[in-house]
């Protein structure tokens, strides 16, 4: 009788094993999923964000250009000017 009882026992312990076994094995297979979606989800970022700095580096050149137009529109006021005075004289 002890031996039958040692059977089932150890039949028990493995289908407990089995069952964490297969638990873990769906956890991995989640984990793997969630992975896989983060990794994708980064690349995409990644891919965001230098289209992002790009953007920002042309409207950065645009607004240093912008702020050059005044200076050199009041360059050729002045030189305007003393041409004109110099006419006038």
């Amino acid at each position: 009788m002890k031996p039958l009882l040692q059977v089932t026992n150890t039949e028990e312990k493995l289908n407990k094993k089995e069952n964490e076994l297969r638990q873990v094995m769906e956890q991995l297979a989640h984990l793997r999923e969630e992975h896989e979606s983060l990794k994708t989800e980064h690349q995409q970022l990644a891919s965001d964000k230098v289209l992002i700095t790009e953007q920002l580096r042309a409207e950065q050149d645009l607004s240093a250009e912008t702020e050059e137009v005044p200076c050199t529109v009041c360059g050729n006021l002045q030189s305007t000017e003393s041409l004109q005075q110099y006419l006038c004289t």
